[in-house]
């Protein structure tokens, strides 16, 4: 297998899955739950979904299984002259903070209200990051944790409230979907000491893609704004990620 096209046939598959899965989701949402959490009686739908999620994500698995490792920040991030990438991912960043700042806005337990703060500082710190890498210098890593913290809180807060709910049904996908943008944010930063793994790296991110992406139907069924803005931005965020690592870095001129 090729490996300077393989990461695009890992980058398609994963946008025709995140399509897929989130029109799937949204047709399990709309025409086959009768409550949250419970699917119709002997309604194959969430099954045959699972599987087709499943199936797509092992396919990109073994893409990007061949993709060429390049473990340095400069091999995967210091040739991209396209700067379009690095101010949506600034945009991503601030979108995530503000998505904190609503959440900020409402009442909640103390776990929470510290989580969005955490929110609010990853998605500013991130912002820096990506401004950092187009202006085409290497951003610390220090600048990854708040995002990192973030994404982990996130992760412990949510599974409070679905401790109380049994019914997988109703949020495994967004469960999955923060766990794997917290791996994604996490291998990320060991390109900034040189050692990151492109081809893991690379899987997380299209899991996020996908995860996401159906996350998102979640969002837009229960009509829930911050929601919606922060799974939109942690999908452009990790499809912008994904797109560095599958193409092809030009090489430096000697």
């Amino acid at each position: 297998m090729n490996k300077k096209s393989v990461g695009i046939y890992a980058l398609v598959l994963t946008l025709l899955t995140a399509v897929v899965g989130g029109l799937m989701r949204w047709y399990l949402l709309k025409n086959v739950m009768v409550a949250r959490g419970i699917a119709q009686a002997g309604s194959h739908f969430p099954l045959a979904m699972a599987i087709v999620v499943v199936a797509c994500l092992v396919g990109i698995c073994v893409f990007t299984c061949y993709m060429e490792n390049r473990p340095s920040y400069s091999d995967n991030f210091s040739n991209i002259t396209n700067r379009q990438l690095y101010a949506t991912l600034t945009l991503c960043g601030i979108s995530i903070a503000l998505t904190g700042v609503l959440h900020l806005r409402q009442q909640q337990p103390a776990l929470e209200t510290a989580n969005f703060y955490v929110c609010v500082l990853g998605g500013l710190t991130f912002a820096v990051f990506a401004i950092l890498q187009m202006l085409r210098r290497r951003p610390h890593v220090l600048l990854l944790l708040p995002f990192c913290i973030f994404t982990l809180l996130q992760l412990v807060c949510d599974y409070r409230a679905w401790s109380g709910d049994p019914l997988m049904l109703d949020y495994c996908y967004t469960l999955l979907a923060d766990v794997v943008s917290m791996l994604a944010i996490f291998q990320l930063g060991g390109f900034c000491f040189d050692k990151g793994k492109r081809r893991i790296t690379a899987f997380w991110c299209s899991c996020g893609v996908v995860l996401n992406a159906i996350s998102l139907a979640d969002a837009i069924h229960v009509n829930t704004l911050s929601d919606i803005a922060y799974r939109s931005a942690m999908t452009l965020l990790l499809l912008v990620l994904l797109y560095l690592f599958c193409t092809e870095a030009k090489k430096s001129e000697a």
